[in-house]
Parts: structure tokens; C-alpha cells; sequence
């Protein structure tokens, strides 16, 4: 239900990245529901995944731009 309302708040094509997150849910739960270990490879795999979304969703883009135009307004002339 989450996600179909995600999908009409925001728009499809920017939800679809953060569908991406389902195996960190996942593993989460099988971490804490069924005693599962959570070992180096998994949390590297969240990482790249992370990396994906973080990407794939402009976020990055939008705190470069920030960060530029904070230095634009902090350099003295």
C-alpha cells in the first residue's frame, strides 16, 4: 500500500528506483524474525544497492548543486 501511494505522490518512474530496497527489508527481517546472521558480503551488496538508488534517484545531483551554489555565495569578490 505504501509503495502505490509512493507512486502517486512522487510519479512511477522515480518510486520504481526504490523498489530496489526490497532485499535490504528483507534481510532485515530474516535478521530479526528468523535469526539469520547478516555477514560482510550482504552489507557490501546493500552498499552497492544504496549507491544505485542514491544515484539512479537524482539525490546526488541535487546535493552537488547545493554544495556549488553554497561555494558561489561564500567566494569573495
Amino acid at each position: 500500500m505504501l509503495y502505490n501511494d509512493a507512486i502517486g505522490k512522487v510519479g512511477a518512474a522515480e518510486t520504481a528506483i526504490f523498489i530496489n530496497l526490497s532485499p535490504f527489508f528483507s534481510l532485515v527481517g530474516a535478521a530479526i524474525f528468523l535469526g539469520e546472521k547478516i555477514v560482510i558480503e550482504q552489507i557490501l551488496g546493500f552498499f552497492f544497492i544504496l549507491c544505485g538508488v542514491v544515484l539512479g534517484s537524482g539525490a546526488f545531483d541535487e546535493l552537488r548543486i547545493k554544495l556549488k551554489q553554497k561555494q558561489e555565495i561564500n567566494i569573495p569578490k
